[in-house]
């Protein structure tokens, strides 16, 4: 949103678009994110002036389960789910399974869970040495594995997991604090005032 509200912002006159008041509008989670922005200093509280004038939030805010991952390891945690497909216990020894050679509905990356990493590290490290392979890097290595998936493989390891079962709101893809759109939780940037000041409709 930064970006493109700086583009706005830059190249309004070559389309011939009249930078009057500009409203940020959003709904559900969309109006967490709007909610986002009023604390940003790249956006509301941008200098020497923000990107927008006023905002609109309808049926939502950062203060809904969704709107910020107040545990930031959520992300991780559904992302060490999806590489194992919830088998916590189990690693692959096979390290050039992807594509159509694995078998659907199961990602099987070989990378093992952080939970149990202390537990299996160093054996883990052992047999690859043994095998040829270099030691791994847990998160370089799970990521490297799930983006070699098809679409279809991890669709379908994705519904196994935790975060796809009824009844359970997850935050896992909620935004989080990055040190820079976001300097802070929300609730501290709150208290602390650091807000942009400007009119809210909330409906």
């Amino acid at each position: 949103m930064p970006s493109r509200g700086e583009s706005v912002d830059r190249y309004h006159a070559r389309f011939a678009i009249s930078l009057g008041p500009i409203t940020l509008v959003g709904q559900g989670s969309g109006a967490a994110d709007v909610t986002l922005h009023l604390l940003s200093r790249l956006s509301g509280r941008r200098l020497p002036r923000p990107l927008f004038n006023r905002v609109w939030l309808m049926s939502g805010s950062d203060a809904m389960q969704a709107g910020f991952a107040r545990q930031p390891k959520e992300a991780a945690s559904y992302s060490w789910q999806l590489a194992h497909q919830a088998r916590y216990y189990y690693f692959s020894l096979i390290s050039s399974c992807s594509g159509s050679e694995c078998a659907l509905g199961r990602v099987g990356c070989d990378v093992i869970p952080s939970a149990e990493s202390d537990k299996y590290e160093s054996s883990y490290n052992q047999h690859r040495a043994q095998t040829g392979h270099k030691r791994i890097n847990r998160a370089r290595d799970m990521l490297a594995c799930l983006r070699s998936r098809t679409a279809d493989e991890l669709a379908a390891a994705a519904g196994t997991t935790r975060i796809h079962r009824p009844g359970w709101i997850t935050t896992a893809w909620s935004p989080t604090v990055d040190g820079r759109f976001l300097e802070d939780r929300p609730e501290k940037l709150w208290i602390d005032g650091k807000f942009a000041r400007m009119p809210v409709t909330i409906s």
